[in-house]
């Protein structure tokens, strides 16, 4: 009896194996993710929904991202990293906050990782320390920290 059901367990779990390896997504609901190197911390995800891909892309609900390293966190109702591309699309009350106080607000904003390159497409809004500038297709390079709007750009100043 008891080889038997021993048996029976190791072909159920080698089955589960086998089941497991074959996974080609994954989908959790209230997904965080923190990410270090050494002891710092690099990178902290947070989503209510997160589903991804084989390939390595994924989409996200409710996505908050901070990057310690690099200055800035992200908030969005939607977000989505497409490996092809190595891209990063957050769309839906965009918020970006930057280590230097520079509030951003807009509906759709791309980060290009290789250029380390944010680029927001549409309408765009700053504020910083009672100065507010609106304007469209904002490019903000996170290496340098060069901000410049392409066209359209209105300032508001509160002394």
């Amino acid at each position: 009896m008891d080889r038997a059901f021993f048996l029976l367990l190791t072909l159920i779990l080698l089955t589960l194996n086998q089941a497991l390896a074959q996974v080609n997504s994954l989908t959790i609901k209230n997904f965080s993710l923190y990410r270090f190197e050494g002891k710092s911390l690099i990178l902290k995800l947070k989503a209510s929904f997160f589903s991804q891909k084989e390939e390595g892309s994924f989409m996200a609900k409710d996505l908050e991202v901070e990057n310690p390293k690099k200055g800035i966190s992200i908030k969005a109702k939607f977000g989505n990293y497409d490996k092809a591309t190595n891209s990063y699309r957050f769309q839906g009350d965009v918020e970006l906050k930057t280590e230097k106080g520079e509030e951003v607000y807009a509906q759709e904003l791309i980060y290009r990782v290789k250029e380390e390159l944010l680029h927001i497409p549409g309408k765009a809004l700053i504020r910083k320390s009672g100065v507010t500038i609106e304007g469209m297709e904002l490019y903000y390079h996170l290496t340098t920290g060069e901000l410049r709007f392409k066209r359209s750009v209105k300032a508001k100043f509160s002394l």
